[in-house]
């Protein structure tokens, strides 16, 4: 089931301090799906950036399953590597489901394992699929599997 992942980072807020010269950031941030990669650019000094910046990606049926959609944050250095601010990870479930979601969007927090939580991420999430042409016709999209140790008291 070919389809499009639309993904749009709209902004940041409450980033922590990265540069102590200037008290600021130089903030982007890195979207990856799978084995591709889209960068926004960098907002130069400021704690609070805003890219809104659109990036699609094509999917393919496993790949919405077996992936998620990940998006690191950095701070710009000219002179050093760039360093790491966090991590936010989108798990598409909810948007592959027949009745689920059309978009998920809001502001969700950047974390560090390190220093936990470090400022907010606002994105949004779209998947246009475009048709079921799987050759035989059925698709798995949407079977969720749990595990669990026992069975419930209620069997």
């Amino acid at each position: 089931m070919p389809g499009i992942l639309k993904v749009r980072v709209c902004g940041a807020r409450d980033l922590p301090v990265m540069d102590r010269s200037s008290e600021l950031t130089d903030a982007y941030t890195e979207v990856s799906f799978g084995d591709v990669t889209h960068k926004t650019n960098i907002c130069r000094k400021t704690l609070c950036p805003v890219w809104n910046t659109d990036f699609r990606f094509e999917v393919q049926d496993e790949e919405l399953q077996d992936e998620q959609l990940s998006f690191k944050v950095w701070d710009y250095d000219t002179i050093s590597a760039d360093d790491a601010i966090g991590k936010v990870s989108v798990d598409l479930n909810p948007l592959v489901m027949w009745d689920g979601v059309k978009q998920v969007h809001g502001w969700f927090p950047i974390y560090d394992t390190i220093r936990g939580i470090r400022g907010e991420l606002e994105i949004t999430v779209k998947l246009q699929i475009f048709a079921d042409v799987n050759r035989f016709r059925d698709t798995s999209v949407g079977v969720q599997f749990y595990s669990m140790t026992s069975f419930p008291p209620c069997y």
